[in-house]
């Protein structure tokens, strides 16, 4: 059982799609760099979530209908 990545655009985005993770039941972590656990710095900065490799489609889904309505 290994895991994936999403990267987002933002701390801000990544925090909204780690929610709608959440809500749908699914285990996911912020990690914006080696060893740097959910570090608020520079907002614009690419922020990766990690979810397990068995949700990672309909992760990306979320994140998909997540974008869409930015």
């Amino acid at each position: 059982m290994g895991t994936k990545i999403i990267s987002c655009g933002s701390i801000i985005e990544a925090q909204a799609l780690n929610n709608r993770l959440a809500e749908a039941g699914i285990v996911s972590v912020i990690n914006d760099g080696p060893g740097d656990w959910v570090v608020h710095r520079v907002p614009n900065m690419i922020v990766n979530v990690m979810v397990r490799e068995e949700d990672y489609d309909q992760a990306k889904a979320i994140y998909a209908k997540l974008s869409e309505t930015d």
